[in-house]
């Protein structure tokens, strides 16, 4: 039985993986991964806040 172009596709694509990339194409090391990861909950925290006030509210404490 043939395969679907769908599959072998996707196939492909599983094979070449090899991990996250940045916008750039560079491999991302676990340090790289780490700022990324603390900068987008930063932004997250922050937007969350902004939203909070705008609509008449205390933020909450975020612990951190």
């Amino acid at each position: 039985m043939k395969k679907s172009s769908r599959e072998t596709r996707l196939r492909r694509a599983a094979r070449r993986g090899g991990g996250p990339r940045t916008a750039g194409g560079k491999k991302m090391g676990p340090e790289v991964l780490a700022d990324a990861e603390r900068q987008a909950l930063e932004g997250v925290r922050d937007r969350a806040a902004i939203g909070h006030r705008d609509a008449g509210r205390v933020p909450p404490a975020g612990g951190r």
